[in-house]
């Protein structure tokens, strides 16, 4: 149907569903980053808040790579959230 329109509509609509499947790799890969921390930090201290479950999953990517980091070195749960 695409090639009716054109080349220009077929490689805009080939780009259209390469940004689509990106986008969706990258959400996996947040969530799957969400779900590991999680389980790191229960598995760490125990546990977790409501509150510290809704920190987490509403982390951006950087904020998950200092938690995740943080969570190694950190003594307390607090330690883990300090300056986040």
């Amino acid at each position: 149907m695409l090639k009716h329109f054109g080349p220009e509509a077929e490689e805009i609509a080939v780009t259209a569903g390469q940004r689509l499947i990106q986008q969706g790799r990258q959400q996996g890969r947040q969530e799957e980053r969400v779900r590991m921390l999680l389980k790191l930090l229960s598995l760490r201290f125990g546990e977790l808040s409501s509150e510290i479950t809704a920190r987490v999953q509403a982390a951006d990517e950087q904020a998950l790579e200092r938690l995740s980091e943080r969570v190694i070195t950190a003594s307390t749960l607090s330690g883990v959230f300090d300056d986040s």
